[in-house]
């Protein structure tokens, strides 16, 4: 695998989670300008992240079977939730967007129990 410059590198684990083999061809011949050009440029990139989901070449999701009945539903069930996210951050063209959603997480979420109405 050819190498990155180190700068380029360094950006990326930084900026989002890393670089995969399949995206050093992308950062190769960039400039440390460009690649945080193409970073920030989220209009640029595909947001097609979740109809990746179930691709056996991508990180797999399993389907929690107490409130979807065995099927992956993330907008009910908080681990299926869980799973979209983690893979949205391993598998998304726009990593540092999902970098800073992380980063913001921390700071401004809201608990779950508060949003979830188990009262039924």
């Amino acid at each position: 695998m050819a190498r990155l410059n180190p700068e380029i590198d360094h950006l990326l684990r930084r900026a989002g989670f890393g670089i995969s083999a399949a995206e050093v061809s992308t950062y190769q011949d960039m400039s440390f300008a460009q690649a945080v050009a193409h970073l920030v440029d989220y209009e640029g990139r595909p947001d097609d992240v979740d109809a990746r989901i179930g691709r056996q070449d991508h990180a797999q999701v399993n389907a929690s079977n107490d409130r979807s009945g065995g099927l992956f539903s993330p907008d009910i069930d908080i681990d299926d939730a869980r799973q979209r996210w983690m893979f949205r951050m391993i598998h998304s063209r726009r990593p540092l967007q999902e970098k800073m959603t992380l980063f913001w997480h921390n700071h401004f979420a809201t608990g779950f129990s508060k949003l979830a109405n188990e009262s039924g």
